[in-house]
């Protein structure tokens, strides 16, 4: 009898344990792949089905993280709003694609690995809060870069930011391309030239400081990448709102990518300018000086490169003639 006892109360805490792995993995979102909105627009719901509130709308060629399949429904991630779609409106779904993201871990201690699968090698441990780059996605796992390490991470410990794939999306890979070919090059005179030109070289400086969220002064022992552009401006004068948005939606003109000169405000946006998720200051000769991620800093890079050519979306000129 005792051991009858014992056999259906270790059957019972096995069942509790089986649901509880069960309802654990469904909250926790594990990503089964990507896909393209397909329709001219559609309504991301708080539920799966036309009841549920209207939480965000996505237009043709968003593209959106699957994390499950619900009926006719799919819930999605969409630039970190997490809700329902139906699923005859999305294409291209695949388990393993290329996508650029910004990403957050979600809990403690969570392993990233040489190779999607737990009994791969780890490279070490990220923790709550800690901010990467996710490249792709690879069968629930997540392919991300932190520093100049690149690994995996089961994809229901990483909460995505944003997300873009080019090829989906439709949009060209040439930063050229992306700018208004018409708009006229804003004034410049000698004076504001040389000025721009200042801004940039001083900004060199803090080449190699550390990214800190937040962060716009070197006594803060760092800076992201709109306090770096408020701190440099602010010493020429020039006082900007701490807030890469801000920044692009309240100061300077817009200036064609060939038209850059140094000192000019760069843009990056991972949706075609809804949101501005970075910015940096102009060189000269296709580079910008911002203040890049955790682990990686304030840097200097080419604008030709892979990253920033798929991400950049406007520059603007802050340093204009004064009004005679």
């Amino acid at each position: 009898m005792k051991t009858a006892k014992k056999l259906t109360a270790l059957l019972l805490a096995l069942l509790i344990t089986a649901s509880l792995a069960v309802i654990t993995a469904e909250a926790a979102g594990v990503a089964s792949g990507v896909a393209a909105v397909e329709a001219e627009h559609i309504s991301v719901r708080s539920e799966p089905g036309a009841d549920g509130a209207v939480i965000a709308r996505l237009s043709r060629g968003s593209v959106v993280v699957v994390l499950e399949k619900a009926g006719a429904w799919y819930r999605i991630n969409y630039n970190g709003i997490v809700g329902y779609v139906p699923g005859r409106y999305l294409s291209g779904i695949s388990p393993e694609a290329d996508l650029l993201a910004l990403g957050k871990v979600t809990d403690e201690e969570v392993n990233m690995r040489e190779e999607p699968t737990t009994k791969s090698q780890s490279y070490g441990v990220l923790n709550t809060g800690d901010i990467l780059t996710v490249l792709g996605i690879e069968n629930g796992w997540y392919k991300v870069r932190i520093g100049d390490k690149t690994g995996y991470m089961r994809s229901d410990y990483v909460e995505i930011w944003s997300s873009y794939r080019p090829s989906q999306a439709g949009l060209s890979t040439d930063p050229v391309g992306k700018t208004q070919f018409h708009t006229p090059a804003p004034p410049s005179n000698d004076e504001t030239i040389a000025l721009g030109q200042r801004i940039a070289d001083y900004a060199v400086q803090f080449v190699g400081y550390d990214y800190v969220y937040g962060g716009d002064s070197p006594e803060e022992g760092g800076f992201d990448c709109s306090g770096l552009v408020t701190y440099v401006y602010a010493q020429f004068g020039y006082n900007l709102y701490h807030g890469s948005n801000s920044q692009y939606r309240m100061y300077g003109v817009e200036v064609a990518y060939e038209d850059m000169l140094p000192g000019d405000l760069v843009f990056f946006s991972y949706d075609g300018g809804n949101d501005i998720a970075h910015v940096g200051i102009y060189l000269g000769n296709d580079q910008v000086v911002h203040a890049s991620d955790y682990g990686v800093g304030v840097i200097i890079s080419d604008l030709t490169s892979d990253w920033y050519q798929s991400f950049y979306y406007a520059a603007k000129r802050i340093i204009l003639p004064e009004e005679e």
